[in-house]
């Protein structure tokens, strides 16, 4: 079931364990771009996307 973080309105992200251990986290949003990190600590690799995320939705809408 994908997760959503007020934070970052639009996107959606889906955690999946690919081993023991080993985390795939893919988030998307309403445009389809994506960030994907994988590997271990589940919790590493959520603050990757988001922070990815957050990023991108930061350089799509530069302050003037």
């Amino acid at each position: 079931m994908p997760r959503e973080f007020e934070e970052l309105p639009g996107w959606s992200f889906v955690i999946d364990e690919v081993s023991a251990d080993v985390y795939r986290v893919v988030g998307r949003d309403l445009a389809g771009r994506t960030v994907e990190a994988t590997g271990p600590r589940l919790k590493v690799q959520m603050e990757r996307c988001l922070q990815a995320a957050s990023q991108m939705m930061a350089d799509s809408h530069p302050e003037n």
